[in-house]
């Protein structure tokens, strides 16, 4: 657990030992000026004064405005004013301490609440691009002659669901014979494969944006796989990868419908 996350859940914590040291702080500094006010203390200092036997003469001023003087040794003297065996000068440097600490822990408790707010609003207002195939409409025009025998004209194309826009850099597709797969995808350069590079095609909010015209088999079921890699509108790459089976009987229904189920391990249908 970084330190950030730690000092984020200690957070009332330090905020309430902030508050107390702050006011501890202040109260034996202003303690200390009024006990030198009103008593009018004065230490006179023998030329052997920093040694524990060193005496010293203080001058205190009474409620009826008359003076007393108080002999006694400097180690004496310094033990009146110790508070559990502390100094009042320990004191101020302890509740300092403390401050700072919590002071920092607080800014860093502050700044990893700020990271965490900025990452989800990222997630509520990114871009999330799927892929999806269609019946071409005659947006994408095909020879006829490039059609084989048994197979429907088709598009894939790119769908956001996100509340903004996405910008399409790579396409992959590969289409096989339905069979059983295991592991982690791979995409080879080989057979059956397409691959399309886009200089950030942009993809509009509940829009789709068409990716590559496709010859679908109406004989038998085809597994088509790949990824669509994109960027949002904060400049994070993200990829949405798609394993489906496409059904060939419902592409022999009149009209012709596109029915597909995913397929394979949750790797090849994985997205970010």
């Amino acid at each position: 657990m970084s330190l950030s996350k730690i000092f984020e859940k200690v957070a009332p914590v330090l905020a309430l030992f902030a508050i107390l040291a702050a006011f501890a702080l202040v109260a034996w500094s202003v303690q200390s000026v009024q006990n030198a006010y009103q008593h009018g203390a004065e230490r006179a200092h023998t030329p052997d004064a920093d040694h524990p036997d060193a005496e010293t003469w203080t001058i205190q001023r009474l409620e009826d405005g008359s003076y007393e003087a108080k002999r006694q040794t400097a180690e004496a003297h310094d033990a009146e004013e110790e508070v559990f065996g502390i100094s009042p000068e320990g004191w101020i440097a302890i509740f300092t301490v403390v401050l700072a600490i919590a002071t920092i822990g607080l800014i860093l408790a502050t700044h990893s609440l700020g990271e965490r707010a900025d990452r989800g609003l990222r997630q509520l207002e990114r871009a999330y691009v799927f892929f999806g195939i269609r019946i071409n409409k005659g947006e994408l025009h095909f020879d006829p002659a490039s059609i084989p025998a048994d197979h429907l004209a088709a598009i894939f194309y790119a769908q956001n669901l996100g509340k903004t826009p996405g910008f399409i850099k790579e396409f992959y597709v590969r289409s096989l014979p339905v069979i059983p797969i295991t592991g982690n995808p791979t995409y080879p350069t080989s057979d059956r494969y397409r691959r399309v590079f886009f200089s950030d095609q942009p993809v509009a909010r509940d829009g789709d944006q068409k990716l590559a015209r496709a010859a679908l088999d109406t004989k038998e079921d085809t597994l088509f796989y790949g990824y669509i890699k994109y960027t949002d509108i904060f400049r994070r790459t993200h990829t949405s990868r798609f394993c489906i089976i496409l059904r060939a009987e419902a592409l022999r229904e009149t009209p012709p419908l596109i029915y597909s189920d995913l397929h394979g391990p949750p790797a090849w249908n994985e997205w970010d």
